[in-house]
């Protein structure tokens, strides 16, 4: 369906330019200190990256007709690089609808709305087509969640700004472009998808915070034909278990090695990278893991995940003093009631390679020497432990959302 003027001029109604007030970063797409950005309610609700906020002293929103308005942040994910804001206003706001899981397929026209390169240009339109439809990986630190690619001209300031299909329905969220040296697209274009925004948004609007990364506890693999058949399915689908860590996530669900993985909550698993997607978007809900286990069938296992935000939030608070090591790359902070909390991970750092995800809370360290585990209720103590002996390798014991996991750390 190709994409009409109408549509894209009353679309342009709802996408604003984000003024930025802070130190600048030039990390992802943004430009310098403005982004782009959506509305996505009536009441001035208003959606762009986590990372076009970052490190902001404050917000101001500039609407089509030219109109700036006060901003603040309602909440926001960087796992997933999804931010909310909210204006206020007397008149209703128009909005974007969001596009349904399903609707999106490579060869559809889009086009997007940003702000390419510099103030100059802003709500610059730009076209294209789906080049891939459900792209996993994990880019940038972000992820792993499942991403529109497309071959349409974005920029720097394009962060935050939306992708839409011809009836003028949001497609997705444009994040970044494979291209760091002029930081404008050479035609691969990413966007996180809109079911994906839509949920994620939900719960910040509800709680300030988003999904957590979680571990599995377990290495899985693509399953192979033979595979399939030996499970009795027509064709190969899911993930097989290599093997399931003692006392981790995939064990504690009652996972085996061999199991055949198939659907995590609502999320059909199509390969390795979205069951870590999958159990993000199972948080906080009460659904199943479905899997196939030789020798008896298909199984459905119950599924809990505790919102992770959620029990960080109630056990940690409050922060008193934090600490950044570079060396491992990880911010910790101390909390009331004993341990160091894992506040972020530096992607591709020690610590995101030994498998910290961001919201661990460091409880004791093993003493390389007596065995003995040492409790750790500060960020100096723990500091002074790591930087003596982690050369050598460190076990640490780890409350990992409410089961203790054993962790190690080698400088």
């Amino acid at each position: 369906m190709s994409i009409s003027k109408s549509v894209v001029q009353h679309t342009l109604l709802k996408a604003v330019y984000i003024h930025v007030y802070r130190a600048g970063d030039d990390d992802y797409l943004e430009g310098g200190a403005e982004g782009s950005g959506y509305i996505i309610s009536a009441d001035g609700y208003i959606v762009t990256n986590a990372h076009v906020v970052k490190n902001a002293q404050g917000f101001a929103v500039e609407l089509f007709d030219g109109t700036m308005l006060p901003a603040t942040l309602v909440g926001k994910c960087k796992n997933v690089d999804v931010a909310v804001l909210k204006v206020e206003t007397d008149k209703p706001l128009p909005y974007v609808d969001f596009s349904n899981e399903g609707d999106t397929e490579v060869g559809d026209d889009v086009f997007a709305i940003g702000m390419p390169i510099t103030t100059t240009i802003k709500r610059t339109v730009t076209y294209g087509r789906v080049s891939h439809a459900k792209r996993f990986g994990t880019w940038k630190g972000l992820g792993p969640f499942p991403l529109v690619q497309a071959d349409i001209s974005l920029g720097k300031g394009s962060s935050g700004g939306g992708m839409f299909n011809a009836n003028g329905q949001l497609v997705g969220m444009n994040t970044f472009i494979l291209d760091a040296v002029v930081n404008v697209s050479s035609g691969f274009s990413f966007a996180l998808r809109a079911p994906d925004i839509k949920r994620i948004v939900a719960g910040i609007i509800k709680t300030g915070y988003g999904p957590w990364k979680r571990r599995f506890g377990a290495t899985v693999k693509e399953c192979t034909t033979a595979m399939a058949k030996a499970h009795k399915q027509a064709a190969p689908t899911g993930v097989v278990l290599n093997s399931v860590a003692e006392a981790g996530l995939a064990e504690r669900l009652g996972l085996k090695v061999g199991d055949l993985v198939l659907n995590v909550g609502e999320v059909a698993v199509e390969c390795p990278s979205s069951v870590a997607y999958a159990l993000m978007m199972a948080e906080g809900q009460k659904t199943s893991i479905k899997l196939s286990r030789i020798g008896v069938g298909e199984v459905e296992l119950p599924l809990n995940l505790p919102n992770r935000g959620k029990y960080r939030k109630t056990k940690m608070a409050p922060i008193k003093i934090s600490g950044n090591f570079d060396a491992f790359g990880f911010e910790l902070t101390e909390v009331s009631g004993g341990g160091v909390n894992v506040a972020t991970v530096r992607p591709g750092s020690i610590a995101s390679v030994e498998g910290f995800l961001g919201g661990e809370l460091i409880l004791a360290v093993q003493d390389n020497t007596t065995g003995e585990w040492l409790e750790t209720n500060s960020v100096s103590e723990l500091n002074r432990i790591l930087n003596a002996s982690a050369k050598d390798g460190l076990v640490l014991k780890v409350d990992d959302c409410g089961a203790e996991v054993l962790m190690a750390i080698s400088a």
